[in-house]
């Protein structure tokens, strides 16, 4: 954790002038003389807002808490500078953390959108490096709706949620699955896609005769009737090796419900599995029914087929969403609003029977 700005609007009435300080993460109020005072604050506090009560030797004070971060070091570093020096580097930090705040809640006119790049038909790179696919057909769709221009950029899988804590881009449409996990971490649209798990096999491997084709299991549902229905299966995918794209939700269902049962081999972009497949080093691949679906339309996935169930619920969270900052609100509500009027007028179902070989309403 980082350290905080705040900034004194009593000591004014005292008459001894307004004195920015820091406030560090134990709570203390380092002045910009380096003087330290106790103080009651709790660091995690966000702004603008009043916090009252905070106690010093002989006074009570409040002041406005105004959310801005400071790196240790830099904090550190007020300690050792003249007051004026100190106020002025402070203020600097405050206006800046004003100004982010600020921008957040301002309508763009252009944002930055990544995708993976790597998970065809969603998002895939064709042929001199362009973007295509699914989501980024959907992606201009909805820039277009919000009248605001896009750029659409690629990031590594695994990379995607954190360069977009850190800023490097403003939006995420990579297949990405609404779970309470990335919730505590960012913030998502409402779902333009539902999302749903299965075996993709070859039609003469070991797995060819898995049972319970054309069912669905919702993991959400009555606890026994899951349980009894995977273990109908144990016996079948037992030392079986399945593949799966790393940091997925099919990697969270193999390792939650099929943990001790089949051999995970996890990669880092689907190609990679679908190939590995093909040439005969794995029994079979788990992930998205859709993406699976458009892959078998290709000739050279003639000899392959879904087996098995469709999973459902649980770690398949609750749809795929536009991936966004949680302060981020006024970007959300444009994205929603694109996505209810795409949903309405028939544009995500019209993009995913051209791309993923289905509709979803």
């Amino acid at each position: 954790m980082g350290f905080q700005i705040g900034y004194d609007l009593v000591s004014q009435k005292r008459g001894i002038g307004n004195k920015p300080f820091v406030i560090n993460e134990i709570g203390a109020a380092i002045g910009g003389s380096g003087t330290t005072w106790p103080c009651l604050c709790p660091p995690s506090l966000r702004g603008p807002e009043i916090v009252r009560m905070i106690k010093f030797p002989d006074w009570e004070k409040e002041f406005v808490h105004l959310g801005a971060r400071l790196p240790p070091t830099k904090a550190y570093a007020l300690k050792g500078m003249t007051m004026r020096k100190a106020g002025v580097a402070v203020w600097a930090l405050m206006l800046a953390a004003i100004a982010g705040s600020a921008s957040a809640a301002e309508t763009p006119k252009s944002i930055v959108i990544a995708t993976e790049g790597a998970y065809e038909p969603w998002n895939f790179t064709g042929p001199g490096g362009k973007l295509d696919g699914f989501e980024i057909d959907l992606a201009n769709d909805f820039c277009a709706r919000m009248k605001i221009t896009c750029e659409i950029v690629a990031q590594d899988w695994d990379g995607l949620i954190p360069a977009l804590t850190a800023k490097k881009f403003d939006a995420i449409m990579a297949s990405l699955i609404i779970t309470e996990k990335r919730l505590a971490v960012i913030s998502f649209s409402e779902p333009y896609a539902p999302t749903a798990g299965v075996f993709m096999v070859d039609k003469s491997g070991p797995l060819a005769d898995l049972g319970g084709a054309g069912t669905t299991i919702d993991l959400n549902g009555d606890a026994a009737t899951v349980k009894a229905a995977i273990e109908t299966l144990a016996p079948l995918l037992k030392g079986k090796t399945i593949g799966v794209q790393s940091s997925t939700a099919g990697a969270v269902f193999l390792e939650k419900y099929l943990k001790g049962v089949v051999t995970v081999r996890e990669y880092k972009t689907t190609e990679q599995h679908d190939l590995d497949l093909k040439a005969g080093r794995l029994d079979g691949v788990f992930g998205q029914k859709s993406a699976f679906g458009a892959l078998l339309d290709k000739p050279d996935y003639q000899d392959f087929k879904l087996a098995g169930p469709v999973y459902v619920s649980d770690v398949f969270g609750k749809g795929i969403a536009v991936g966004l900052r949680k302060d981020d609100t006024v970007l959300k509500a444009m994205f929603d609003k694109a996505i209810a009027a795409a949903k309405a007028d028939g544009t995500i179902d019209r993009l995913a029977l051209k791309w993923l070989k289905t509709t979803f309403n």
